[in-house]
């Protein structure tokens, strides 16, 4: 009888469809910039505040992800 290995077959294997880390990355900061300014009810001084960031680079990132204020639920 064979050794069974530790490694789970295809552990190794490199994903089908690649993501490049940028992406994940870009996704999970869009998704916290939304998730702090449902917080504020959208209030953008105090998101930023809370983000650590000045409001002109919220600015910024929000017309970069392309994210709208009125689809962020109040």
């Amino acid at each position: 009888m064979k050794k069974v290995s530790n490694i789970v077959k295809g552990q190794n294997d490199p994903p089908r469809d690649p993501i490049l880390l940028a992406e994940v990355t870009a996704e999970a900061e869009k998704e916290h910039i939304m998730k702090i300014l449902k917080s504020t009810n959208r209030n953008r001084t105090k998101a930023a505040e809370i983000l650590g960031i000045s409001r002109k680079t919220l600015w910024e990132k929000l017309k970069a992800f392309g994210i709208d204020l009125s689809e962020i639920e109040r």
